[in-house]
């Protein structure tokens, strides 16, 4: 092979290892995207997914989170369990303090929804 020759194939090799290299950057920033997409949705989804910490509440806006509290898993098990409650951030001495007036509240809501549906 002549020196034309080999300059020939060792710049198509060259061509060839800037194309291998370029399509593998370009993988590189796709990843990089998705990556930082999936981010951008995880800090979007993030507070409507997780509930507010219970634990900080006190007065009427832990009474009116307590009757919600109530409300929801009412309609999803037969009851509300003091131990579901805790696991959903509550302290026994909120609940202990705080139950009555939120059963209160939660009833009368049911009560309206009730009204409302019936009219």
């Amino acid at each position: 092979m002549d020196e034309s020759g080999r300059r020939m194939l060792r710049g198509a090799s060259i061509d060839s290892c800037l194309a291998a290299r370029a399509a593998y950057e370009a993988e590189l920033a796709e990843q990089k995207r998705a990556e930082r997409q999936k981010a951008n949705l995880a800090d979007r989804l993030t507070p409507s997914a997780l509930a507010p910490c219970r634990a900080d509440l006190d007065g009427p806006a832990a009474v009116i989170q307590l009757a919600e509290d109530f409300i929801v898993q009412t309609t999803r098990n037969d009851g509300v369990v003091f131990a579901d409650l805790i696991r959903m951030g509550w302290q026994a001495e909120q609940l202990k303090q705080h139950a009555p007036a939120a059963r209160i509240v939660a009833q009368r809501r049911q009560e309206k929804q009730m009204a409302e549906r019936g009219a």
